[in-house]
């Protein structure tokens, strides 16, 4: 309730806010492109499940706050930051950056931006109802076309 009265928002909000919505951003492109390479035939439009795991791997990558050094020479490996709080937060973390990325997918990818591409590549049709119609009169000019 307190942060609803405040007048301006905490610096830290908004550099958390935009962090995570780039990462997502940077996921779901990253995802999208192996789907479309040639060289990773087995992640495609097709492999739904991998996918979800490559999404919640990513997710999990970007908000871990484990820590780790390796040294080649003396062969020894060094993991800091291994709590029960850090645990718990890259969960939360893990969940808030899928859910993240299942937005912009759903927002971008497969949404509104996806349906103005397969309009334009003239792979889906839309239906434009007479002019003078009630449907015309009701429809958004972006809905129309040109």
């Amino acid at each position: 309730m307190l942060m609803l009265l405040q007048s301006s928002p905490d610096p830290s909000m908004l550099n958390d806010f935009f962090s995570t919505v780039t990462a997502s951003t940077l996921a779901v492109s990253v995802i999208q492109w192996l789907k479309e390479n040639k060289y990773v035939p087995f992640i495609n439009q097709h492999s739904a499940t991998l996918n979800r795991i490559l999404a919640w791997s990513i997710a999990f990558f970007s908000g871990a706050g484990i820590h780790y050094t390796f040294n080649g020479d003396a062969g020894v490996l060094t993991i800091t930051g291994l709590s029960a709080g850090v645990i718990f937060h890259t969960i939360t973390i893990t969940c808030k950056q899928y859910v993240a990325q299942w937005l912009v997918y759903k927002g971008l990818v497969k949404g509104p931006a996806a349906d103005v591409a397969a309009v334009k590549e003239g792979t889906r049709a839309v239906a434009v109802a007479p002019a003078g119609s009630v449907a015309a009169a009701n429809e958004s000019p972006a809905v129309k076309g040109d």
